[in-house]
């Protein structure tokens, strides 16, 4: 579900690229191409500003490879500590829990 369907209730509205005929009226045609030339634009500055969070992003990640037999830890979410009653602070949870022996295959892993 997307938060737009969550707060409205039914699904967002599809946008899509509507091809006007040569007889159309020539003020329906201008209109239909700023559309299209805004959401080419919108789709750019999309792109780049994903492709910037991403460099960004992939600057704190580095690239783990774990073997079974390795020990490893879990990281829990904090919704997570409430169901295993660990804890009646989330503040004082540990983030992490393990050592855990990896027994399943070889698996990649950013952190």
């Amino acid at each position: 579900m997307t938060p737009f369907q969550a707060l409205y209730g039914m699904p967002p509205p599809m946008i899509t690229e509507s091809i006007l005929p040569d007889t159309a009226i020539p003020e329906a045609r201008d209109l239909m191409q700023a559309r299209l030339l805004a959401m080419q634009n919108i789709k750019s500055n999309l792109k780049l500003a994903q492709d910037r969070m991403r460099k960004y992003a992939d600057r704190k990640r580095t690239e783990r490879t774990f073997s079974v037999g390795d020990m490893v830890y879990l990281k829990m979410q904090p919704y997570r500590h409430t169901s295993l009653g660990i804890h009646n602070s989330i503040k004082l949870h540990s983030k992490y829990y393990g050592p855990f022996k990896n027994i399943d295959q070889d698996w990649k892993c950013c952190l």
